[in-house]
């Protein structure tokens, strides 16, 4: 799966997933657009991993909820690394809100992020991918999209929208734009840790022992099945999600 000559911009990038998935896309060839909200160094240590593989790599400053900001991004992108042939939406908060402390602002900055943002992204994106000889996008959604979210409901209605938004814009950008997502189970990021009371061990048992292969995942290997869904290799599947649970679903 070569991405040679081929621009990339991956949103929430500078940890996590979408550092993993810079590292991976540019390993394979891509040159990438990191994008950070206030990261700004742990972001410019992924450029300079990524020059260093020879490759071209700029840091990019914007809020995925703010419809200016994102717009500017594109635009920055497409000046620095001179147009987008993948765009992989990343960016996203979990933040755990049960119904009897429902909190208002918290949920609305929930889903103006990862769903929203979500949206605008694609949005501001499709002029610039439109160009691209085999244009992408894919979406980082979740499998608590698709399961009961006790403890984080609007966090699993963010990540199922995301999933209605993949399959709709999947339609509608037919037959020049491939659009796919990938939902992970409970992976190893900094996000998640911090649901999870750092990994305490008697947090994350129960998800560990109700999921079949009997571990969380590492970033790496969600990065692995983005790469894919963003080759050529899958130029035939669109509007599919991917769920990268460890069986999870199975129990």
């Amino acid at each position: 799966m070569s991405f040679e000559n081929k621009v990339v911009l991956v949103t929430g990038s500078s940890r996590g997933i979408g550092k993993a998935t810079a590292l991976e896309l540019a390993e394979r060839g891509a040159d990438v657009a990191i994008d950070y909200v206030s990261s700004e160094d742990k972001a410019k240590k992924v450029v300079d991993k990524i020059k260093d593989m020879g490759r071209n790599s700029v840091a990019v400053q914007a809020d995925v909820s703010s419809p200016e900001k994102v717009k500017r991004m594109m635009e920055e992108v497409n000046t620095k690394l001179g147009g987008l042939d993948v765009l992989v939406n990343n960016a996203g908060v979990l933040m755990p809100s049960p119904l009897q402390n429902f909190d208002k602002k918290k949920a609305m900055k929930t889903l103006e992020i990862n769903l929203i943002g979500n949206l605008l992204c694609s949005k501001e994106a499709v002029p610039y991918l439109k160009k691209s000889n085999d244009p992408v996008i894919v979406n980082v959604a979740s499998m608590m999209g698709e399961l009961p979210s006790v403890g984080i409901p609007v966090y699993g209605a963010s990540k199922a929208g995301v999933i209605n938004v993949t399959k709709t814009l999947a339609k509608s950008l037919a037959p020049k734009i491939r659009v796919n997502a990938v939902a992970p189970g409970v992976t190893k990021t900094d996000m998640t840790a911090k649901s999870t009371a750092g990994y305490d061990q008697e947090q994350v048992e129960p998800i560990i022992e109700k999921t079949p292969l009997n571990r969380l995942d590492e970033p790496e290997n969600v990065a692995e099945v983005i790469a894919f869904l963003a080759s050529d290799k899958a130029c035939f599947i669109t509007g599919n999600v991917i769920f990268c649970d460890g069986g999870y679903f199975l129990k």
